[in-house]
């Protein structure tokens, strides 16, 4: 689904359209005993009880939530806006899918790795293909230093790559000439140590940030909000203006559920896109010699119940279908999630022979490595 198309949605669903101010950033907020004070740049103020930073990895709200930490504790404070790191560049783009003469069957997804990038396309949407080339830049660089390109850049990127293949028949250069829209940006990756100060609390990409590869970053995002939903909503039941006492207890709780999480995703995401860019000899020997071997069935399956390890909307009944996701996830399949999708499926496999190899020639393990496989 294109952005605009959920933001559509999202947008069709508020009540009172009255309370949402566009094009405006928050430049600035003071906390008062019994809320928040948020002025905008057009030189308004606004208030409530709680001021949640939303607002990307860019967020305006996370620095601002950091200078208020500097006071006391200006190493936090440097930690906090220096908490993403990139290493990897993203072309990220929306191509005609023409039907006469389509790049891609609808339904149909394309993944190539070559030596320190990628590609892949997918055409989830009729007369459209969305695709990414993920290149692995010339340095690691740390917020607020990560590039910002301009669409030069990303005309010389087309020009060095371009002519690399993303399926039969069709080049990167082909589905850059055919795009609607296309930009680029660096892959910022990180998870801040401190979510939250006083009435302040951050979600989303200011707060997490994964690469793309895998495509988790977005639903960390959903899950955030349902976790922290799943707090605000029984206390705003129990007492319509709580205390900064129990908003601190509902942050805290939203931290401890979400944190960990964040963390499996950022580091799972990055070892993605270092696995499909064949980073290093033993990712190229995995991509090309072992993950082959694993299949889409069973990638689908693992992928499914990660997500299904997420939270849902306590306050509201499940939908039949999902009703299902109240019964106790069986062990066993717990158990295989952390071997196989971190392990294998995910490009963790790296790791694993890393780490044997000191005992063993790498070719003495692969028999013992498939056995184990196969026990899963």
């Amino acid at each position: 689904m294109e952005r605009c198309k959920a933001l559509e949605v999202l947008h069709s669903h508020v009540q009172d359209r009255s309370k949402l101010h566009a094009r405006t950033a928050v430049v600035g907020y003071e906390e008062t005993p019994e809320g928040v004070i948020v002025t905008t740049e057009d030189g308004k103020q606004h208030q409530g009880h709680i001021l949640i930073g939303a607002d990307g990895i860019h967020s305006n709200v996370r620095k601002l939530m950091a200078d208020k930490i500097s006071v006391t504790n200006q190493s936090l404070a440097k930690e906090i806006n220096g908490a993403f790191t990139s290493e990897y560049d993203c072309i990220f783009a929306v191509s005609r899918n023409d039907p006469e003469k389509q790049f891609l069957p609808d339904a149909m997804v394309h993944n190539v790795y070559y030596d320190n990038y990628s590609a892949v396309s997918a055409a989830g949407v009729h007369g459209l293909v969305f695709w990414f080339l993920f290149v692995k830049a010339s340095k690691l660089t740390r917020t607020p230093d990560c590039p910002r390109f301009t669409d030069e850049d990303a005309d010389a990127t087309i020009q060095r790559y371009g002519s690399s293949l993303v399926g039969p028949g069709y080049t990167v250069k082909d589905l850059w000439d055919a795009r609607v829209k296309g930009t680029m940006v660096p892959l910022e990756e990180g998870v801040i140590k401190q979510w939250s100060h006083s009435r302040v609390v951050l979600m989303g990409d200011s707060v997490h940030k994964s690469t793309i590869n895998p495509g988790l970053g977005g639903n960390l995002a959903y899950e955030g909000i349902a976790r922290l939903t799943n707090g605000l909503v029984p206390l705003l039941k129990e007492n319509p203006m709580p205390s900064l006492e129990q908003l601190t207890e509902v942050f805290n709780q939203y931290v401890t559920g979400q944190k960990p999480r964040a963390e499996t995703v950022v580091d799972l995401s990055g070892q993605i896109t270092r696995y499909e860019a064949q980073d290093t000899w033993i990712l190229k020997f995995a991509a090309r010699h072992i993950v082959p071997w694993v299949s889409d069935k069973l990638k689908a399956k693992l992928y499914a119940s990660f997500s299904r390890g997420g939270p849902h909307l306590e306050y509201l009944p499940l939908p039949a279908m999902d009703a299902a996701l109240e019964k106790p996830v069986k062990k066993s399949s717990r158990g295989i999630f952390p071997k196989l999708i971190t392990v294998m499926v995910m490009g963790s496999t790296a790791g694993i022979l890393w780490q044997m190899r000191n005992d063993n020639p790498l070719l003495s393990i692969l028999p013992t490595f498939v056995t184990w496989w196969k026990k899963c």
